[in-house]
């Protein structure tokens, strides 16, 4: 990694500190955290700043103006390039500077700040049913400064062009730390300006003679494709100064990179959304013959037309998280296919587009498969699992990954097919499978060489591959990138993409705006080699000496510890701000530090021996103390970087050196203590709500005296069960409901509710006596190895009847979700995976018999309107889906259910009594999940699969849920 070099010994920090009113830090962790981005590269910053306003941005600029420190800037650190990262004072944007300023609905134009994410944008936008046009496939955390600055585009480039296109005006501060506001001037306007003496009169007048200077070069030498963001936008100034005598400099610092000015607010044009988008996935058999339909099929006025391979293809069905997606819509593995997307108002203008699309086709002699995705939710499931592509390839196990630092050449699309058998040839020959998708419209192929880079031949294959692809995509009147930027990727080629003068002329425009070269050095001039191992993130020197070797969990499948933490590219989908549930500590709290992201960067430096004290540092526990473990990563995380596990792990390593907390076991062995305190019940449901008691255990066991304790429930299950009335055979054979310690201690009528429910579809329910607690608390406080004892215990108790045949239902997910992901790795053996594929949610397993017809359930409603709001839990969102839940509650005649929109509730188990955490605890569950309950009619039903859901809703807005089985259970006859 590279180091600060050169730089001025001075504690910016302290001298930043007192001035603004944001935040800067300079601890090594956050360091460490942002010397990377979703790029192959690393390279540690003095120190980040996090501006709240213009005012911070200008007075850093300044300090480090005076002090000669360069100034990285950087927006959801999305980039593939590299560059959102660099030594000197990085500024990120995204934190506190992410608001809409000002949207003029009828102008259709809206002024943000550079922060904002495109999704969260265009989510507001939508109000009004417009968004921006590009649409990167990062858009979920891309911010629209480094969008702006890297000129990004995105699928639809060929209906909206590029940000350039869309980007009407720009705040900007300059490397004086002046500010400048750039919009279209007139000739007039121009002629006033150039004779000022002031910094933005010498701009105005250095562009100018810049252009009158070098207008052949431009005219001349620019790459022939449109797709092209290597450089400064001169050609587009050239263009339009020379047709009317108009100037607009905001078109040059959009593609910039930052190099010229620090964008801090940014006006831009918005487009309408179409009503209708379908698309045909038409499938090839050859990569070349794919590019040579793409010319005639763009005659058909599609939206997009976008291109992926067969290794992009296997790597894909490969993934469990997209693996349905993908075989709904695509026939076994294609050597090539093309998405083309139909746009429209009416549906008869997607028909029309259709039926040409088909005359082309036969006119090219197709004779492939077209599968065609028409309803909203097939569409959106397939454009999310393209726009998740890079996360999807990274997601192979193992050193070797395809890898993006040469991935986005681009050349003019009749020169497209050419050009990809030229590359394809030297891939052959080298021996390299390359994942290749990309917008072919706009010729524009994304090519990812799988490479070792921890290996010296993975290092001059980086190189190799790098100038192959490079000079061929020259070589074809294209440009070295036409999507992802130069940064520190492809800067290194700027002269070759231009020839020397241009090249020169590019130099000319920095010192215009940056004579210091202190603002994003060594992007566009300057360049370091990109292959250089000081800059890379892997290289052939890369070592783990911490990387703990004997665990408990397995991780064998992902290389070991280290493989599942370097399985994060740092794409930082973590950082969505809206949907899904992941990452629910950075939702509310905006920081790097609490995203998986942030953590993975996090471990991966503390294996590596970068971070003091290895797995002991303070400020890594402290980040990972903040994850929820709510799974979601492990889904919704296109690399599958399941941060739990890597949590329940980290812990035990950690509690095995340094001891585990009193609060820890307490919570680990709540079982125990249920079972303990039942004889006392009275008196333990009194002395929870007596105020000195809350205090003690606040101050001894860091229970927030804030907080309600679940109480101990009227009766035990098992032993009401036991008493019941002989057991009802059934006509379905025998299941196991696991009855976990809170059904039995705490909330024994959901047993019943569970039992009645059951019966009523026709098993008879037996329970296990001799069970021992599941062991979720214990896993997700770092007691594994108590965890794997009561995991044996079970297995063996169990597998017998699983042997039968017989399934396990639970009603708790937590329990069921311990079957399914944590036994397998716990006990590491066939009996264990027998138990995870007979364990259901037992919603999972109605739904299956729902679908199957099987329910034949008599409701005691009838005529009656019913609201039912639910809310699901994490892990039924992990490692299932709330849809059976959704459609069982939806049985109940006159039910209106409808699925809260919510991510974590906040809970998580013990997470939220812990007087640490119970602030963020609150706020995951005002998010979305209490303002929907909160402003639901009274009489609505709130539903809630998890214990802790249910008491964080109890916590949060003072009304009950109520497990989905006691509702069903509630209106059965």
């Amino acid at each position: 990694m590279k180091e600060a070099q050169s730089l001025p010994k001075i504690d910016i920090v302290a001298a930043l500190r007192p001035h603004i009113k944001g935040e800067i830090r300079n601890e090594e962790l956050y360091r460490l955290m942002f010397s990377t981005d979703a790029s192959n590269y690393q390279v540690k910053p003095m120190a980040v700043l996090f501006p709240s306003n213009v005012a911070d941005v200008q007075k850093a600029v300044n300090f480090c103006a005076k002090h000669k420190v360069p100034v990285i800037s950087r927006g959801g650190g999305s980039s593939l390039s590299g560059q959102s990262i660099g030594n000197g004072l990085l500024i990120d944007f995204s934190k506190f500077m992410h608001e809409v300023l000002d949207w003029e609905i009828g102008e259709k134009k809206v002024w943000v700040e550079p922060g904002i994410a495109l999704a969260s944008l265009n989510n507001q936008l939508s109000r009004e049913k417009q968004m921006i046009g590009p649409d990167p496939s990062s858009a979920l955390v891309a911010c629209i400064g480094g969008m702006a600055g890297n000129n990004s585009t995105g699928t639809h480039s060929i209906v909206y062009g590029m940000m350039a296109d869309q980007v009407e005006e720009v705040e900007v501060v300059l490397a004086n730390g002046e500010i400048l506001h750039l919009e279209e001037k007139s000739s007039e306007e121009l002629s006033e300006l150039i004779r000022r003496e002031d910094t933005e009169g010498l701009i105005y007048r250095a562009i100018l003679d810049i252009l009158k200077k070098y207008h052949q070069e431009i005219e001349e030498n620019y790459p022939k494709t449109w797709r092209n963001v290597a450089g400064y936008n001169l050609d587009r100034l050239w263009k339009s100064y020379k047709a009317n005598g108009k100037l607009n400099l905001a078109n040059l610092i959009v593609g910039s990179e930052g190099t010229l000015g620090i964008m801090s607010r940014i006006k831009l044009k918005s487009v309408l959304r179409p009503s209708i988008s379908q698309l045909a996935l038409i499938h090839f058999d050859e990569m070349e013959k794919a590019c040579e339909a793409v010319p005639a099929l763009l005659k058909c006025g599609p939206s997009a037309i976008e291109f992926s391979n067969d290794y992009f293809h296997e790597l894909i069905d490969q993934n469990a998280a997209y693996q349905d997606i993908y075989r709904s819509s695509v026939k076994g593995i294609p050597k090539a296919l093309l998405i083309l997307e139909q746009s429209g108002e009416k549906q008869e203008e997607i028909e029309a587009g259709f039926e040409k699309m088909h005359q082309i086709l036969k006119e090219l002699e197709f004779s492939g498969e077209i599968v065609y995705r028409r309803s909203p939710e097939e569409v959106a499931s397939v454009w999310g699992m393209r726009k998740a592509g890079f996360g999807l390839m990274m997601s192979q196990r193992g050193d070797a990954k395809p890898q993006s630092f040469a991935d986005d050449a681009s050349v003019p699309i009749d020169q497209l097919p050419g050009f990809i058998k030229e590359m394809e040839g030297i891939f052959q020959k080298e021996g390299i499978r390359v994942a290749m998708v990309g917008h072919a419209s706009a010729g524009c192929i994304h090519m990812n060489p799988n490479l070792n880079l921890k290996t010296p031949k993975g290092i001059q294959q980086m190189q190799d591959m790098a100038i192959s692809i490079a000079e061929t995509a020259i070589k074809y009147g294209g440009s070295s990138t036409g999507e992802h930027g130069e940064g520190l990727a492809k800067s290194y080629f700027n002269e070759k993409v231009y020839g020397p003068e241009l090249h020169q002329a590019f130099r000319e425009v920095k010192e215009a705006f940056d004579p210091q070269y202190i603002l994003q050095p060594g992007r566009i001039l300057d360049a370091h080699e990109p292959w250089a191992e000081d800059i890379l993130r892997y290289n052939s020197s890369y070592s783990v000496p911490n990387n703990p070797t004997e665990t408990i969990l397995d991780f064998s499948k992902d290389g070991g510890y280290s493989g599942l933490v370097e399985m994060c590219n740092g794409t930082g989908f973590c950082r969505k701000d809206e949907g899904g549930v992941m990452c629910p500590s950075y939702r509310v709290s905006r920081d790097e530090k609490h995203s998986t992201r942030g953590r993975a960067n996090a471990l991966r430096e503390a294996i590596k021996g970068n971070l003091e004290g290895g797995l002991s540092n303070p400020e890594l526990y402290e980040s990972l103390d903040l994850c929820l473990e709510c799974k979601a990563c492990k889904v919704e995380c296109p690399s599958i970087v399941d941060m739990a596990k890597l949590k329940y792990e980290y812990l035990h390593q950690y509690q095995q050196k340094h001891g585990t907390p009193l609060k820890n076991r307490f919570f680990a062995h709540i079982h125990r203590l249920n079972k303990a305190f039942r004889p006392f019940k009275l008196l333990f449901n009194a002395s929870i709500r007596n105020p000195l008691i809350r205090i003690f255990l606040e101050k001894r066991l860091g229970i927030d005296r804030r907080r309600s304790i679940p109480p101990l429930g009227k009766g035990n299950f098992q032993a009401w069960a036991s008493l019941s009335p002989e057991k009802k055979r059934g006509n379905k054979g025998q299941l196991i409901l696991w009855d976990d310690t809170f059904l039995t201690f705490n909330q024994p009528e959901l047993g019943k509710a569970a039992m009645t429910v059951l019966e009523a579809v026709g098993f008879e329910v037996m329970l296990m006596k001799d069970r021992k607690c599941c062991g979720r608390p214990m896993i997700s406080k770092g007691l594994l190895r108590e965890a794997k004892e009561h995991a044996a215990h079970n297995v063996a108790l169990l597998l017998p009847y699983v042997e039968k045949g017989i399934p396990i239902i639970g009603v708790e997910p937590s329990c069921i979700a311990s079957f399914k992901d944590e036994y397998p790795d716990l006990l590491q053996n066939e009996a264990a995976q027998k138990i995870a594929d007979a364990s259901y949610f037992i919603e999972d397993f109605l739904g299956e018999l729902r679908e199957k017809d099987q329910l034949n359930w008599k409701f005691s409603v009838e005529n009656q309107e019913i609201t039912i709001k639910y809310h699901a839990h994490c892990y039924q969102k992990a490692l299932s889906s709330p849809k059976s839940g959704l459609e069982l509650l939806g049985l109940i005649p006159g039910a209106k259910v409808e699925e809260i929109p919510s991510g974590c509730c906040g809970m998580a188990g013990s997470f939220g009594y812990e007087k640490e955490h119970y602030e963020i605890s609150m706020a995951c569950g005002e998010e979305v999940l209490f303002p929907a309950i909160r402003s639901s009619s009274p009489d609505t039903i709130i539903a809630a699969s998890g214990f802790s859901c249910r008491h964080q809703i109890a916590d949060g807005v003072g009304g009950k849920a109520f497990h989905p089985i006691e509702i069903l259970a509630n209106f059965l006859s």
